[in-house]
Formats: structure tokens, sequence, C-alpha cells
């Protein structure tokens, strides 16, 4: 009998059994069900309670209507929302999911749509943040989890249109080091593809959208590390996998953890409030993981279109655009109505009438069955061996991503899934036109490609850095990966290794040894500097180990050396001896237009290959001297006095007004000094200003076959609600480096539960 300090009976109409759900004392529901139908009615009944307002803002934003209840100023981006929306044949759509899918789907809505129903009615209480802003929640519908597309994590179709617009006003070259590209692949400009056609605010609305729609910094690109290891390499025998998904840090977070029980189903692990399942995590059998694998699943055509906009050219011929009307009513204004726009390729996300060009978008995520990680994850709920997990992985559509898994067999891998379109005759990285000569010939499985099962390594994982094997360098494929340096340094722990276990796996994720500050610093061993200050300057980088401490003095002159003073430099110094003009002007573009929190290896080359020239010793003095000197200004001691992690809800202000209580109650706690950066294992990614805003939203270790010894991690905490204890208890812990145990098994859960709510009929209460 469970140990719960309360027990609550709440009547809930729509379910066939009797359904406990026990609340641990980390704020994780272990939900028990007698069949799938109730299990996953309850899952969404319980997520509402939960993260209500975050589910309710992430439907409208999907589905455009924001504006209904924000007023006029989201009505673009509700306008480009329905652009994007998934527009083929539902009937279709929700077969490419398996044969549960319908009823896990049904059940999750008519779950989130009790608890609806309830605070609707009064019965339960209204969530703040609708109370502060004068609205009631809405009811979903099935089709609104097949037809919101735009929430996964996309971001080439921007990058074709920064990298034309680079390549046109500065170069090839300066557009090499804005975004260095996977085995130093060089991209070639499509035939017929005029780059005047191609302006800086071309995607505007779509980027908004894209950011809105994800809460993220369209300039740091998610990313994860994850790594299963062999029971010959761990302490216990038995395998480990070890997973920390990167994404935006946003309050409330992105995940929840969840674990879900019924006749057939037993998983643990990463869900997404708005969506059934469990996007990572364990069942009784495997443990698995998700990475990003580059995968471009984006194309932007540039269609030449007829003098009134209604038509554009096609294989020589004027073909009809479609139109569809729709209206959109704006909260405190009139409604309404826009003309959506559509060719053959899908959406036209913008046109420019005075060039007679419109632009559509092609994507892989507006395809049947790419519900963004819903394939995956519901397939993976279900799988008894690796092998399961290789072929989910095998059917996977989006986004690209990089499966790792280990099961109670010993057997652990790694395996890419997701389709990338077959492109015959271009590489995907630039706009090409929309007259019929670039035309997708089907979609390649990127598990074609790799397949990595009980590797002799006694261990698989990825950092989302560039993982194709040499037999296929010659593909358009994972061209947009990320740097090595979060892989390396974790082979660098891993290859040795003969013991691991849940507390190294745990150290190694929380590891902050940055590998390019160590390349860097080891350049200024044999120098010397006449200046004295610049000189104990160098010393102390040649001292340091480049371990990104927040209380580390070295860290902060590191920091402040490569990335504003000595990075900005060398490519100056790099663009002159290749003879760009405005060299000034297009550095100041690829620092406002890339990820500053990490270092491709190429920008360390910049330094590497000349570091014994005069000119190179003389430039790393000059800038080794400014960064001292501005942090000496600025009296800043330690890398934490500039990176620093501020977790907000987004409404803070308005709800403190609304609320007549401190701003503060709306946080995670006061700004707090973080370690790492964007190249380090425990990514921290910061923005210009050195706010951290990417980092793990949770952490898992799963002890494989000894579940119950796993560990876990969310930040700041389990709920979206303000006035709840697990919204952000899990704050400090997770600075830390910390972790609470992932309870699996009924015993352990009902020991360690604090409250266990019964749901049930009206009938069944009697």
């Amino acid at each position: 009998m469970a140990n719960s300090s309360q027990t609550e009976k709440l009547t809930v109409e729509g379910l066939r059994d009797q359904v406990d759900i026990f609340l641990d004392q980390w704020g994780v529901p272990h939900i028990y069900a007698q069949n799938t139908p109730d299990l996953f009615f309850a899952q969404g009944y319980q997520a509402a309670r939960m993260r209500l307002w975050q589910m309710d803002t992430w439907r409208r934003r999907g589905l455009g209507l924001v504006s209904e209840v924000m007023g006029e100023r989201y009505v673009a981006q509700d306008r480009m929302a329905r652009l994007l929306l998934y527009r083929g044949d539902l009937t279709d759509e929700a077969k490419q999911y398996g044969p549960q899918a319908g009823v896990i789907i049904d059940g999750f809505v008519a779950g989130v749509n009790a608890y609806v129903a309830a605070v609707r009615a009064g019965e339960a209480e209204l969530p703040v943040e609708f109370s502060a802003l004068g609205y009631q929640p809405d009811f979903w519908a099935v089709e609104d989890i097949h037809r919101i597309r735009a929430g996964g994590r996309h971001d080439n179709a921007r990058e074709e249109v920064l990298r034309s617009v680079m390549i046109r006003e500065f170069g090839a070259e300066a557009e090499r080091l804005r975004k260095p590209l996977s085995n130093d692949w060089t991209p070639t400009i499509p035939d017929g593809l005029d780059l005047d056609d191609i302006d800086a605010g071309l995607l505007e609305d779509f980027n908004q959208f894209m950011v809105f729609m994800s809460a993220a910094d369209q300039n740091l690109i998610d990313g994860s590390n994850h790594w299963a290891v062999a029971g010959a390499k761990t302490r216990s025998g038995r395998p480990l996998l070890a997973s920390d998904p990167h994404r935006d840090m946003s309050l409330p977070p992105l995940r929840y953890v969840c674990h879900l029980s019924a006749p057939g189903i037993d998983v643990i692990g990463a869900a997404e409030p708005y969506r059934p399942g469990v996007t990572m995590g364990h069942n009784r059998d495997v443990a698995y993981a998700l990475t990003i694998f580059p995968c471009d699943q984006e194309d932007i055509y540039v269609y030449e279109t007829n003098e009134d906009g209604t038509q554009y050219r096609y294989n020589g011929e004027w073909v009809d655009f479609e139109f569809v009307d729709e209206e959109i009513s704006a909260r405190g204004g009139a409604a309404t109505t826009h003309r959506l726009q559509f060719s053959r390729h899908g959406p036209i996300v913008a046109v420019r009438p005075e060039r007679r060009r419109a632009y559509g978008l092609r994507a892989v995520w507006l395809e049947p069955g790419a519900v963004p990680y819903f394939k995956a994850g519901l397939g993976c709920i279900f799988a008894k061996c690796a092998d399961d997990v290789r072929r989910i992985a095998a059917v996977s559509v989006t986004p690209g991503t990089n499966f790792v898994f280990a099961d109670t067999n010993g057997d652990i891998g790694l395996r890419p899934g997701g389709m990338l379109p077959k492109r015959p005759n271009w590489d995907g990285l630039m706009p090409v036109p929309g007259d019929g000569r670039y035309e997708w010939d089907g979609l390649l499985s990127v598990s074609t490609l790799l397949d990595v099962v009980n590797p002799d390594e006694g261990w698989a994982g990825n950092a989302n850095q560039y993982n194709i094997p040499p037999t296929f360098a010659d593909l358009a494929v994972c061209l947009e990966a990320e740097p090595d340096h979060r892989y390396k340094r974790i082979e660098q722990v891993l290859r040795d290794v003969s013991a691991h276990d849940v507390e190294e796996a745990q150290a190694l994720q929380m590891d902050v040894v940055s590998l390019p500050a160590q390349r860097l610093c080891r350049l200024l061993a044999n120098l010397t500097f006449a200046d004295s200050d610049t000189d104990a300057a160098r010393s102390t980088l040649v001292d340091w180990d480049g371990t990104l401490s927040k209380d580390s003095y070295a860290a902060a002159l590191f920091q402040v050396w490569w990335r504003v003073h000595l990075l900005p430099a060398a490519m100056r110094h790099h663009l002159a001896r290749h003879g760009a003009e405005r060299r000034d002007e297009a550095v100041a573009h690829i620092l406002k237009s890339t990820d500053m929190s990490k270092t491709p290896d190429l920008w360390l080359r910049l330094v590497e290959d000349e570091a014994q020239s005069e000119p190179m010793i003389a430039l790393l003095g000059q800038t080794l001297a400014a960064a001292a000197r501005q942090l000496a200004q600025a009296n800043l001691r330690n890398w934490g006095d500039l990176h620093k992690l501020a977790l907000h809800h987004p409404l803070a202000e308005r709800l403190a007004r609304a609320t007549s209580k401190p701003v503060a109650d709306f946080s995670a706690g006061a700004p707090a000094p973080v370690d790492g950066d964007g190249d380090t294992v425990n990514n921290t990614g910061f923005r210009p200003d050195w706010i951290q805003k990417l980092g793990a939203s949770v952490r898992f270790v799963f002890d494989v076959g000894d579940w119950d010894s796993s560990q876990a991690m969310v930040v700041p905490g389990q709920t979206g609600k303000p006035e709840d204890p697990h919204f952000r208890d899990q704050y400090q812990p997770w600075l830390a480096g910390q972790a609470f145990p992932l309870l699996y098994s009924r015993t352990a859960v009902e020991e360690k539960a604090v409250l266990h709510s019964v749901l049930a009929t009206t009938t069944q209460q009697a």
C-alpha cells in the first residue's frame, strides 16, 4: 500500500476504469491504468493539470489563433502559422503512426478536454495566466495533433537565405567563415538562381514565427549529448545510457518527466506536454534517447510570377497558384481576411511583387507522418529490444535524429533516423528556381547511412557532430552539423573507462573542459610578450587546464580574448589575405548571424595555421592585452560574473501586476553564474550578452535492467504553475549537477509517493 501523505479522489467522466496517479516528491506523475485508452486519457488530463497554459499557448501558436486572445500584433504570426499547417488527407495521415496511434491520440485529447471542461466549469482552478490575460483555455481536436508541424527543430530554410545574401554581399570566403560546413563542403550556386532575388528580409515573417513557435533564439542551434556504454565497460556489468537534450532554456521548460503504465506498456522518461507518449526514456526492456542529426529537410523555391501574381512559370508554362482565404479574428479589432498562397511545392512564405517573384517552402515536415518526434516517440514505447529501435529509426520521418539505445540483452548502438530529400542536381544549401529543374526524387532514410550495434569500442554516442562514414562523404548529408568538441571530449573520457557507472555518467554530463580553449592556449606556451601585463595574461592561460568553471578568472579571460577580440581579428586577417573588401562589415555580419558560443574547427585553424607567423604572434598579443584590459575596467573577476542563467516566466511582469505579487514569484530564482559554454559537454550556449539560453532541459542516466537505480533531472521543475512547489524546485539542484531517482518499479513508486490521485467516473466512484 502506498505511503502517500495524501489521497484525493477526482471524478473524471470519460474513463472506462479507475486510474491511479502517484505523484512522487520530485513532481513526477506515475500513471497506472487498466487499458490503453484510459492511460493516455490520464496522461492528457495530468499534463493539463500541470501545464495547461503552456499547452493552450502551443496549440494557439500552431493553429494561428494567438491574435484572438492577444491582439492584432500577432496577426502576421497567425497568418504564417496557418500557412505552415499540414493540409493533407487526415485519414491517411492518421495511419502513418502505427495501429495504436488512433486510440492513443483520441484518449490523450479527450483527457485534455476533460480537464479544460473542469476549468471552464469552475470545478478546477483557472491558471493565473488565463485570468491575467482575460480568456479561457480552449478545447482541443484530434486533428490538432496532426496539423501542427512547426514545433520541431528546423533551420535550413533560414540558412539558405543567409548563405545567399552573404555570398552576394561579401563573397564565398566570408560565407565559409560564417557557416563552416561539415566535410569542408563548398556550396554551389544553383543554375538559374539570381542572388539579387534573395534579400535579407525575405523570411522575416517565417523566421519570427518559427522562433515564436519554439521560444528559441534563432542563432542558437539545439543539440544534445547521448551515449550508451556496454556492460563490459561498466561497474555493474549492465549497459548504461546517458542523455541530456539541449534546448532553449525556458520556464516552463519544453519537457516534463512522466511514467505511463498499463497492460503492454510501462515506459518512463521525457514527454512533451502537448503530445501523448514519451519521447526519450525506457520501458522494461530497452532505453532509448535522441539527438539531432542535421538532416536538411527544407528547400526554398523561387518562382517567376505573372503580373498579378496569380500564376508561376513551371516547365515553360504558366501554372495557377492555389489560394485559400482564411479569417483571422484579433482581440480588440475587426476580423480580417487573409489570402494564403500555395504552389505545387508547398506554402508561399514571401512575395516580392516588384520583382515578380514568389518564394515557396518545401519541407519534409509537411509530408504525411511527419509530426515532429511523434512516430519515433510512439514506436519506442513498445520496443522490446535494440533491433526494434533500429527498425523505428528506419521509418522515422522528422526531424533528423540519432537514436541511441541499450537493452536488457546487453546490446547497445546508434542509428540515425529521418527522411532526406533526394536532390539529384543540387545540394540543398541555397534556394533554387521553382521552374521544374529542381525536384525531389523521393526521400532517403538516413538510417541507411549508419547503423552501429555493439561496437568494438564498447560504447556508442553522438553530440550532433558529423558522423557520416567515409563511404558516403560525397553525399550532401549532415553538412550543417555541430562542431565535434563535445563528442571528442566524451570520447576522450569514455575511451579508457572500464567501470563506468551512474555517478561517472552524471559527472561527464556536467563536464566543462573546453577542447578549443586547450588548443588555443597551447599556442601561447612558447611565446613571451614585452608588455608585462600582457605576458602575465599569457601565463594565466598557459597554466590553465581549459576548465570553464564559473569561478575561474582564466575562463573569463579566455572567453573575452577569443570571442570578443581574437576571433574577429583573425577573421579580418584571413579575409584580407584573400583580398576581400568590406572586411569589417563582413565580420560584423558573420558575428550577428551565427552562434558565437560555439567554435567550428575552421575558426580554430584561422589561428593555428599561422600561429608561428609574425603577424599572428602580434595579433595574439594585441588581442590578449585588450581582453585583460576589458576585464579589469569592468571589474570582472571570473567567468560567472559574465555568464549567467536567468529563468523567468514569459509573462512574469504582467502576472506580477495582475496578482500584486513580486516578479520573483514568477521566476526560477535569482540570475545564477553558470559553468561551461557551447563547446563543453555541459552545453550552456549563450547570447551575445553572455546570458545562457541553451542547455540540458532534462538529464537522464539509465541503469539498464536495474531501472530503479536510474537518475533524472528537469529544469527548473515539473509544472508550469507558479504557485506549485514543483515550478522551480529543481533549479538549484540542476545548477549543482544533482539528480533525483527515476523511480520505476511500482513498489518504489508507492513508497515515495506524496500524492495518490484516484481518477474515476461518477459511476465508478459510487
